[in-house]
């Protein structure tokens, strides 16, 4: 097991922290966290945020100073903007870890599988690799989740100190995105409470966490208002209710959460229906399961009820979705007639990869305009042909294995490669719409630190 554990930290490290720095900032997010961290370090003002030197009053202070904090340690690069975020997603998968093993009964294996499936998920990689405010958000909210769950699980005394931990937790998290801290890990909670019939502790569990919030977000929140009155006023109304009854900002219809949440489990679906199977005749008894539903689709609902929404909003659903799914898998193991479905997909998907790379080389040979790749870029598109050629090959042997550990384990290392490409192989006409970089580098030697430059349509 020790051998497995530190093959799984070295595969994270590869795929999440040792390329940060191989790509530049996307614009505007990347490029706009990492100017306000600067502009924080720079001016010594860690309470108000600002950017561009324009009072920014979106968000709180908690990421900014994540932001301001690596950079300080490890340079104004694209590595240190993206470091908190990726920490923040390695830690999450740790917890999952931790709380799968203690309180799904099914061992430190079932905690490794959560782990993973949460890290090779594609909404998970793709923001934990780039630098935005949502995965320290999610993390945060994960370990309160967390918390609150041991903390239910225990009696006298240290109840009362995991509750205080989860209301610290939950405080972080607000300092880090607003009050969504407070009302999603709410309406789980309260979901959780009443399908369980634990009525009296709705009046007695609050207290302690909310004593522990204050703690952590009091003294920020009083000098913000003494250094800039306007700050809350503005925060509440355009950054919470505004965006929740308004159309002003990113308006999508009530299901657009549901194809973000497809796409965003992406190849794992092809283990739904072996998960699924593993869920016969548990969830009514399961108050762990329970547990875990609350906090994946009462969250979901509501993000779903807001007019204003992005695609990143539901990943805080992730994480108990990968303990879903892990539990699920684990059960479905032990009888190998409820992986049929689950083989025959893989066995399909496995299929269509070499297809795909046999299209990608037709179309970039064939030279036409429309190709994802340029000239130059030969080897991005062949480096993503090999791995994806490698993911089909250990499919076929994964539906082969009788082993379901070794068969998901083949999976999950199959993955890994065409994640890590996504760091190397993207192509340069994505890259010069979304990174300031290249249209720098070309004007560089033309302007001096007095030059102003004016950007129009993209300010960040």
């Amino acid at each position: 097991m020790k051998k497995t554990v530190l093959c799984f930290l070295l595969l994270a490290a590869l795929l999440y922290i040792l390329p940060l720095g191989l790509r530049e900032m996307f614009s505007p997010d990347e490029t706009r966290y990492a100017e306000i961290g600067r502009e924080m370090a720079v001016s010594g003002d860690w309470v108000t945020p600002r950017l561009n030197g324009v009072l920014y009053f979106e968000k709180p202070v908690l990421g900014y100073w994540l932001f301001a904090a690596s950079e300080k340690l490890f340079g104004e690069n694209a590595f240190a903007v993206r470091l908190p975020c990726a920490l923040a997603t390695l830690l999450s998968a740790l917890v999952l870890f931790f709380l799968t093993r203690r309180f799904s009964g099914l061992g430190e294996k079932s905690g490794l599988l959560a782990s993973g499936f949460f890290l090779l998920t594609p909404i998970v990689f793709g923001l934990g690799v780039v630098a935005t405010l949502d995965p320290v958000f999610s993390f945060f909210l994960t370990l309160a989740m967390a918390l609150f769950y041991c903390a239910v699980q225990s009696a006298g005394w240290r109840r009362c100190g995991w509750l205080f931990l989860f209301g610290l937790a939950a405080g972080a998290a607000f300092l880090t995105k607003g009050f969504l801290a407070f009302v999603l890990p709410g309406l789980s909670i309260f979901g959780w409470l009443c399908w369980t019939r634990r009525w009296k502790e709705m009046l007695t569990l609050p207290w302690i966490p909310l004593l522990a919030v204050l703690v952590i977000v009091l003294p920020w929140a009083v000098m913000i208002h003494q250094a800039q009155p306007d700050y809350w006023s503005y925060f509440v109304y355009d950054e919470h209710i505004k965006r929740f009854f308004e159309k002003e900002q990113h308006p999508e219809p009530f299901w657009f959460f549901v194809p973000v949440l497809i796409g965003g489990l992406g190849w794992f679906l092809l283990l739904l229906p072996a998960a699924l199977r593993g869920y016969e005749k548990k969830i009514p008894q399961d108050d762990f399961t329970r547990y875990l539903l609350c906090w994946t689709f009462l969250p979901f609902l509501f993000l779903s009820m807001s007019t204003g929404k992005l695609a990143t909003y539901i990943l805080p659903c992730f994480a108990p979705l990968a303990i879903l799914f892990a539990t699920g898998l684990t059960r479905s193991l032990a009888d190998r007639k409820l992986f049929r479905l689950a083989d025959i997909l893989l066995l399909v998907f496995a299929v269509l990869l070499p297809v795909a790379a046999v299209g990608l080389a037709a179309i970039q040979l064939s030279g036409v305009k429309w190709a994802p790749f340029a000239v130059g870029e030969g080897w991005k598109w062949g480096a993503l042909t090999v791995a994806g050629l490698l993911l089909s090959v250990l499919l076929f042997f994964a539906v082969k294995e009788k082993n379901g550990w070794n068969k998901l384990a083949l999976f999950g290392f199959g993955l890994c490669p065409v994640l890590f490409m996504m760091h190397i192989a993207i192509p340069d006409i994505f890259l010069n719409r979304k990174t300031p970089c290249p249209l720098l580098e070309k004007v560089k030697k033309e302007i001096s630190p007095e030059t102003k430059l004016m950007s129009f349509r993209h300010p960040f």
